[in-house]
């Protein structure tokens, strides 16, 4: 069974537009754990993510680039296998290209930012509302 890309992932590597802020280096969280402070603003980044376009697509944008040797903001099958091992670590040629396959709907060659903003935006509402039962917001 192919593991399932958890692009909530790719969503915590995204370095978040200046307007919010990390959290305080004075938080009380040992090492390693969640403190309220931090799961509130991971709450507010993912509700902006849902409900702002742009600043999705913008997000998007910068993540592709990354990987985006042509700099047409469509990632292909080498790209994205480069992109899934930077994030996921190394995985089979098999794997990658199944969850390409799965990503790639229209069956264009390519992962385009539709593709990838639709099942962005499935991953986002599921983390939002884990967090939001996990943490009681």
């Amino acid at each position: 069974q192919i593991r399932v890309l958890n692009f909530t992932t790719l969503l915590y590597t995204i370095k978040f537009e200046e307007d919010i802020a990390p959290s305080k280096p004075d938080d009380q969280a040992m090492p390693g754990e969640v403190d309220a402070a931090d799961t509130a603003l991971m709450i507010q980044v993912l509700e902006r993510l849902l409900s702002d376009d742009s600043f999705l697509d913008n997000e998007i944008k910068k993540e592709i680039k990354q990987y985006d040797n042509d700099g047409d903001y469509k990632i292909d099958r080498d790209e994205f296998r480069q992109m899934l091992n930077s994030y996921l670590g190394t995985i089979s040629e098999d794997e990658s290209s199944e969850l390409f396959d799965d990503l790639d709907k229209d069956q264009s060659g390519f992962i385009e930012i539709t593709e990838l903003k639709k099942v962005l935006r499935s991953q986002i509402t599921v983390e939002l509302e884990r967090l939001k039962t996990e943490y009681g917001f």
